[in-house]
């Protein structure tokens, strides 16, 4: 299964299993502020920064990985800027991003990433971390 524990905040080894982890929702602040990207040697290293009003700095997400798609979900989100920049985003190596949000959920969908991939908290800076292969 794809169950995470808490402390983990996420993995960090690349897997094509569902990941699913509880952490940060509406009620703690939950926010995404702020992207940034960078591909080296083979992998597209995706980071949405985050916000908080409480302890715990990881959002809860839920991902899952078919045919070449990733869709990783923010089930819990107070806003979301970078969906209110664009909902398209081009990124390296052919790979798009498409964002759609509707309520407190905002939905991540990668297209043409490859058949592995990680999704983990990380503070200072406050983010979480899609890393895909390509």
């Amino acid at each position: 299964g794809g169950e995470i524990s808490e402390e983990e905040s996420g993995t960090k080894e690349f897997t094509s299993e569902d990941l699913s982890f509880e952490g940060n929702d509406v009620d703690g602040g939950a926010r995404i502020i702020d992207y940034d990207y960078i591909y080296s040697s083979g992998s597209l290293k995706f980071g949405i920064q985050v916000s908080t009003s409480s302890d715990i700095v990881t959002p809860s997400f839920e991902s899952n990985l078919t045919g070449g798609v990733l869709e990783v979900v923010f089930p819990s989100l107070v806003s979301d800027s970078v969906y209110g920049w664009g909902s398209t985003i081009e990124l390296p190596r052919g790979v798009v991003l498409e964002i759609s949000r509707a309520g407190n959920v905002s939905t991540y969908t990668f297209s043409g990433v490859g058949s592995t991939y990680r999704v983990f908290g990380e503070s200072s800076p406050n983010q979480v971390i899609i890393d895909m292969s390509l």
